[in-house]
């Protein structure tokens, strides 16, 4: 797999974290998008500027699951 980078583009879209959950803002739609523990996981890691090498990584360490599952 490549390791693909991607960005957040703030001016567009807003984010809060409610607890392990969190909300999406799209400024220029003006809709909230809820999102779950896992999709709430990857935005952070994106935020952060982790790519999907290490997104996968993390994932897996934190759902304790191998990549095969």
């Amino acid at each position: 797999m490549e390791n693909v980078f991607y960005r957040i583009n703030g001016e567009k879209v807003l984010f809060s974290q409610l607890d392990d959950e969190g909300v999406l803002y799209d400024l220029e739609k003006n809709q909230y998008l809820s999102i779950n523990q896992t999709f709430t996981s990857i935005f952070l890691y994106i935020q952060n500027g982790l790519g999907t090498e290490e997104i996968l990584s993390k994932l897996l360490e934190e759902y304790e699951v191998e990549e095969e599952e």
